[in-house]
């Protein structure tokens, strides 16, 4: 008696695996569905595919629905725009690329009750983009509403108010900075070009040595010039530099001293990485932070052969300087208890100081990150365990829980004793600067 295959049951080669018997179709049925046969949906669009290109003085936009051109046009405003995406239009999902501007746009059109996309700009040319040698703002801006109709976006980050903040005060306090620096190079570079040496010292302390110093009458013509902006620069530095640990400090779960608890790492260390990473769970892995800070090896390997190169250089490029200070911080460190430290000294002298403070800057990075997402400070005793762990090291035991949390608060006390004492600092900055204030 023969018997019914089932669903689940083996069937001859070349029979139709169904629940229900094969049965033969007539001439001319057609082997897919409708849906199938035809390109894209049949019914209206949930929502309408919208890019824009935006320039200094022009904004291009352009509406592309199954696959084609359904409007464009040349705007010289954002506000001009209110008649194709404003709240009385219909839903649409408007995307643009990540720049300066792209922050202040994504805010604007998510009040129109509009979806923004902010496209990640490093992989605009795998959809298309400046493809065939051809690349003007009308083509990318049709490229780009065809890639977000297909769903072949690569959406870029959009910071919190928070992280926006930070980078913000980032950014002032490198302008201040960098004005500081060519004012006190241009100063040393006349005081040269007539045969005198400044003395070296730190930068904040570079106008009030000067001030103290009786200048003779050809240097004083020269100098004087240059000490007032050199004096006002420093109490706006200082001021700057407590904002950024305010703000740093309101990140919730005392995250600032926990990346603070790492040697070599201050407050702008800290707060330039918080303003980047913005969340700690949008990563799986240390090995992607690594690289969205652009501090892995670049890489052309075909062939089977590898072939690194030198880092990417990706993402943020001031956070990214700010790490490699940092870990030339651990470098100079004279701490021999530290098993990064250590680790450290063994690659400079392994593979030099300069690819040293690269590496270090990448694993600086990683344990940041960790630190952040376990909710943890910096442990030195755990990280010793764990390379010896790694070298197969029998006789390593473990530190016990007791031990580990004796060392999680001694973490925190060290940390906030740091950033106490760079408050302070800033503070007496200010304090000074009022005081010369009242007595001028």
């Amino acid at each position: 008696m023969a018997t019914t295959q089932g669903w689940n049951a083996p069937s001859a080669p070349g029979a139709c695996k169904t629940g229900s018997p094969p049965t033969s179709l007539e001439v001319g049925t057609p082997t897919r569905s409708t849906t199938q046969n035809e390109p894209g949906a049949q019914g209206e669009p949930a929502m309408r595919s919208v890019a824009l290109d935006l320039g200094k003085r022009v904004i291009e936009w352009c509406e592309v629905e199954r696959g084609e051109v359904r409007g464009r046009g040349r705007v010289r405003a954002l506000e001009e725009l209110l008649g194709v995406l404003g709240p009385g239009q219909s839903k649409a999902c408007v995307a643009f690329e990540a720049c300066r501007e792209s922050r202040h746009v994504h805010d604007v059109v998510q009040s129109w009750g509009q979806e923004p996309v902010v496209v990640d700009t490093t992989r605009v040319r795998a959809m298309g983009i400046g493809s065939h040698g051809r690349k003007n703002d009308r083509l990318d801006c049709e490229v780009l509403a065809r890639a977000l109709e297909q769903g072949h976006v690569a959406r870029a980050h959009v910071l919190s108010d928070r992280a926006r903040e930070l980078r913000e005060l980032a950014e002032q306090h490198r302008a201040l900075t960098e004005t500081r620096k060519r004012l006190i190079i241009h100063a040393r570079g006349l005081a040269r070009g007539r045969g005198w040496d400044v003395p070296e010292c730190e930068p904040g302390q570079f106008a009030d040595k000067l001030a103290r110093q009786s200048l003779p009458e050809p240097y004083s013509k020269l100098l004087v010039p240059l000490l007032a902006p050199l004096q006002s620069l420093e109490p706006e530095i200082a001021a700057v530099d407590l904002r950024i640990q305010e703000c740093a400090a309101a990140a919730p779960g005392s995250t600032l001293e926990r990346l603070a608890s790492v040697p070599g790492v201050s407050v702008l260390v800290a707060s330039a990485v918080l303003s980047v990473l913005d969340d700690a769970t949008r990563f799986h892995r240390a090995c992607e932070v690594a690289a969205y800070f652009g501090l892995c090896p670049s890489e052309h390997s075909t062939g089977g052969k590898q072939r690194l190169g030198s880092i990417t250089k990706r993402g943020n490029a001031y956070a990214r300087w700010m790490l490699v200070q940092s870990a030339w911080c651990i470098l100079r460190s004279r701490s021999v208890s530290d098993p990064l430290v250590r680790w450290a000294q063994r690659t400079a002298a392994r593979r030099g100081r300069m690819r040293a403070a690269v590496a270090v800057a990448r694993r600086l990075v990683r344990i940041l990150w960790a630190l952040w997402r376990d909710g943890t400070f910096y442990d030195p005793e755990q990280l010793r365990w764990e390379q010896a762990r790694r070298r197969a090291d029998q006789n390593n035991e473990p530190p016990t829980q007791a031990d580990r949390t004796a060392q999680q608060q001694r973490a925190q006390r060290q940390a906030q004793h740091k950033l106490l004492r760079q408050q302070r600092t800033h503070q007496r900055t200010l304090h000074n600067h009022d005081l010369e204030v009242t007595h001028s």
